[in-house]
């Protein structure tokens, strides 16, 4: 007697060994925590998630950068209060020694100390952060992948006073001195305005470029990472269903052991 093969158990097998591979898939999906473990499961995918986790690592490296900016430009702002300081307690001794009240000794004892102040201003526009200039010098911040991505800040001057020679001692060179300081003063205070400036457009710049890092970072998340919740009741169905395959799978080969009892 000849007796066919199990045409049924045949066309069930197929889809049975699918049943294992999506279980497996799943399973691999939950054990690792990435949507797409392995290239076969989405390879375009993966690579675009793995450009954009270049881009937010080297985004993170300018912030950083930036942040050490911001740092240089608060020491910037600091020194020019001081200079600001200098400079109008500066005003304040000329003015004094216009008095006509003052005798020799008296303007003597103001320019002593408006000499000290000159000196003291001349240091200021020396310092430096980090062995850089903090004055007379252009500042240009990478914010940005691409070599157009920089950000040109304004420049900041703070010269040196020039009053070599010019004392108190005297009304005539004391008004000359109060001239002078006067107009650094309203100098200055243009400096203040650019600094300021400076400082909140890097502020602005940082906030921006953290907020694109923390969205291309949910995007990325998205395409790479698992919804576990998800992920876990995908794991279960596929249980489920492959149970579920097993089970007929097993009834359809016990068909052929039955049809044989019969036959025999």
């Amino acid at each position: 007697m000849f007796v066919k093969n199990n045409h049924i158990a045949n066309q069930l097998y197929v889809p049975y060994t699918k049943n294992i591979s999506n279980l497996a898939q799943s399973a691999r999906r939950l054990s690792t925590g990435e949507k797409i473990p392995t290239a076969a499961d989405g390879g375009g995918e993966l690579g675009v998630a793995d450009r954009w986790q270049s881009v937010i690592r080297g985004t993170e490296k300018l912030v950083a950068g930036m942040e050490n900016a911001k740092g240089y430009l608060n020491t910037q702002d600091e020194v020019i209060r001081q200079s600001s300081d200098v400079l109008q307690r500066m005003s304040e001794l000329a003015a004094a020694a216009l008095d006509t009240s003052k005798n020799t000794n008296d303007r003597i004892a103001l320019d002593g100390e408006f000499a000290a102040l000159r000196n003291e201003f001349t240091q200021l526009t020396l310092k430096e952060y980090n062995g850089i200039s903090l004055f007379q010098r252009s500042l240009s911040i990478r914010v940005g992948m691409t070599a157009g991505d920089t950000l040109v800040l304004s420049t900041i001057t703070l010269n040196a006073l020039t009053f070599t020679g010019m004392t108190l001692s005297q009304l005539a060179s004391a008004s000359a001195a109060l001239i002078s300081i006067t107009s650094r003063i309203s100098s200055l205070n243009i400096m203040k305005g650019r600094a300021g400036n400076n400082s909140n457009e890097v502020s602005r710049t940082i906030d921006f470029t953290r907020q694109f890092v923390r969205n291309l970072g949910q995007a990325e998340n998205f395409v790479r990472n698992i919804d576990l919740a998800l992920e876990t009741g995908n794991f279960t169905k596929q249980q489920v269903i492959l149970n579920a395959s097993q089970s007929v799978l097993s009834q359809s080969n016990g068909l052929l052991q039955s049809a044989l009892q019969f036959l025999g």
